[in-house]
């Protein structure tokens, strides 16, 4: 990001702190690595000692997931308390965090977080009386589908729009092993991500099917029973 883009974000900052409401920065590293460094991606350390360093007027905290317990209770309750205007920090704010004078959240490289954890984080914010807002920085190398998926936030506030929103992009992954994410085509005629209302159909007629047989003591088509009895339970899509 440069810097004429940090002056900008700053000042939101400064202006919402100087008006008595509190701030998260949010970090997707907690310290940089030369890998890290050479994507240039920040670091929740080194956007802490950046801030400190050049707004001696403000209170900052820090809170990530390499900190003690103790260390973690501490930033929190020094934020909710009031004792720091400004908390920088990972994702562990992600949920359970309330602070109603909280009013701004500055997401920083938010292409590398996916929009369902993004609506999550941008919940922290809004919990008051006071008008809130939420920045999403994209990184500089952010392309096409990185600001697509941004848009998606920008367009709706419905967290189970933006789930759904999320399997699509990212994909269900197996749902038979471990992996968590991808497009692989785990069932035969259809794909969770775009096929809900199918997968609920078919789950039904499969019970349907079952229910009927063991009401009338009847044994399954042997290549259905199989089918069947071989695979995990569907989806709940209620729960």
């Amino acid at each position: 990001m440069s810097k004429d883009h940090h002056i900008a974000y700053d000042k939101y900052m400064v202006d919402a702190v100087k008006s008595g409401s509190q701030c998260y920065i949010i970090l997707p590293l907690v310290e940089e690595s030369k890998a890290e460094r050479m994507e240039r991606f920040k670091s929740a350390e080194e956007e802490h000692k950046r801030l400190v360093e050049k707004y001696p007027e403000v209170t900052f905290g820090i809170l990530h997931g390499k900190q003690s317990s103790d260390e973690k209770a501490t930033a929190l309750k020094d934020f909710k308390d009031g004792k720091t205007q400004v908390l920088v920090a990972t994702t562990v704010i992600e949920v359970g965090v309330d602070v109603p004078n909280a009013s701004l959240i500055i997401i920083e490289d938010a292409d590398r977080f996916g929009v369902a954890q993004l609506h999550q984080m941008r919940g922290r914010v809004g919990r008051g009386k006071t008008a809130s807002s939420c920045f999403l920085l994209l990184g500089d190398e952010a392309g096409y589908p990185a600001q697509q998926r941004m848009k998606v936030l920008e367009q709706s506030n419905n967290g189970f729009k933006v789930a759904e929103s999320d399997l699509r992009n990212r994909g269900p992954g197996d749902l038979t092993g471990t992996r968590q994410s991808g497009h692989k085509d785990t069932l035969c005629l259809a794909r969770v991500e775009t096929d809900l209302a199918l997968v609920e159909a078919a789950r039904r007629a499969a019970a349907e099917t079952i229910a009927r047989a063991n009401v009338r003591g009847e044994s399954l088509p042997a290549p259905l029973a199989v089918r069947i009895m071989d695979r995990p339970p569907a989806l709940d899509l209620n729960a």
